[in-house]
C-alpha cells in the first residue's frame, strides 16, 4: 500500500480536492523522503514472508538461509534520512534478538542440511552445524539398508531480491568443498557433504530422488526432514477455507464430506490439469 502510495503521490492532492476532502492531508514532502527511504528496508519482508508461508512446497530448509539473506540484503541498504537509519538499525536490532536461535534449532537446521542447495552456507554458528552433522549421522547409523523412495516433486518458485544475497554467496562458494575431519561418519553423508551445492533454481527433491540408488539410508531421511513446513500459515488457511464451506446452509455435512471439499478447494486449476 505504501508502494502504491509513493507511485501515485503527484495525484492524491488533485484527487482529494476534486473529492473536497479537505480534511484529509497528505503526507509532507519531509515525510515522503521517510517513506521513500524506509519503504526498501520493508519489501524483502514481504518476499520473505510470502516465501516461508507456501503450502505448495516444503519451506522447513529455507527458514536459516532466507533469515540470512535477510539480514545481508538489508545490510546493503542505506537510508539518508536520520530516521531511516535508526529505523534500520532497530531492525537488525531485533532481527539478531529474534532470530539468533534459529540455527539451534535441529528441524531446521538438519533439513538445511540436507537440501543440497544451501547445506553449511548460510550457518554463522559452525557449532550448530556441527550438531546438525552429528544428528543426521546418528540418524543414519540407526537405519537399516533402504532403496529409493519416490515422492511427489514440488518447488520453490522464482526469487525476487532477497535471494540474490544466497546467488552472490554460491558464486564465492562454488569451489569451496567441505573438509570433513570426523572418520567416523556415516559414508554416505560424509561423501554428500563434500559434493558441490546445487543453484537455488533447482528442485532439491528432484535431486534425492536421483541420488536414491547412490545415497538409499540419506535419501530416505532426507525426504522425511525436508517434507516438513517451517510455518502455521498453510494449517490456518486450511482452517478459513472449511469455515467457509461449513456454514448454516450445510448443517449436514460429516466430517468425511467436508475434508473432501476443504481437499477439492486446495487444488490449484494446473493440478487438475485445467488451463
Amino acid at each position: 500500500m505504501l508502494d502504491r502510495y509513493l507511485s501515485l503521490e503527484l495525484y492524491i492532492p488533485m484527487a482529494l480536492r476534486e473529492l473536497k476532502k479537505n480534511r484529509v492531508n497528505s503526507l509532507s514532502a519531509e515525510e515522503s523522503e521517510i517513506l521513500t527511504d524506509i519503504l526498501p528496508i520493508m519489501k524483502p519482508f514481504a518476499k520473505v514472508i510470502g516465501d516461508i508461508s507456501g503450502d505448495k512446497y516444503p519451506t522447513c530448509s529455507i527458514i536459516i538461509p532466507i533469515v540470512n539473506c535477510l539480514e545481508l540484503t538489508i545490510n546493503k541498504i542505506h537510508p539518508c534520512t536520520d530516521v531511516g537509519k535508526e529505523f534500520k538499525a532497530n531492525v537488525i536490532k531485533n532481527m539478531k534478538e529474534k532470530l539468533f536461535h534459529v540455527e539451534k534449532v535441529p528441524s531446521l537446521s538438519i533439513a538445511t542440511l540436507l537440501d543440497p542447495r544451501f547445506k553449511k552456507l548460510h550457518f554463522h554458528q559452525m557449532q550448530a552445524a556441527a550438531d546438525a552433522v552429528r544428528s543426521i549421522d546418528r540418524e543414519l547409523k540407526k537405519q537399516k539398508p533402504a532403496q529409493s523412495t519416490h515422492k511427489k516433486l514440488v518447488e520453490i518458485g522464482e526469487g525476487d531480491d532477497i535471494w540474490k544475497a544466497h546467488d552472490s554467496l554460491l558464486v564465492q562458494h562454488q569451489d569451496r568443498v567441505t573438509t570433513i575431519r570426523d572418520s567416523d561418519l556415516d559414508e554416505e553423508l560424509k561423501h554428500c557433504l563434500k559434493l558441490p551445492l546445487l543453484p537455488r533454481q533447482a528442485n532439491h527433491l528432484q535431486y534425492w530422488q536421483s541420488k536414491g540408488a547412490q545415497f538409499p539410508k540419506l535419501a530416505k531421511l532426507a525426504f522425511k526432514k525436508l517434507a516438513n513446513l517451517a510455518t502455521t500459515v498453510p494449517s490456518e488457511r486450511q482452517f478459513s477455507k472449511a469455515g467457509l464451506i461449513d456454514t448454516p446452509n450445510r448443517s449436514q455435512l460429516t466430517d468425511m464430506h467436508l475434508n473432501m471439499l476443504v481437499f477439492l478447494t486446495s487444488c490449484t486449476k494446473e493440478e487438475w490439469g485445467i488451463s
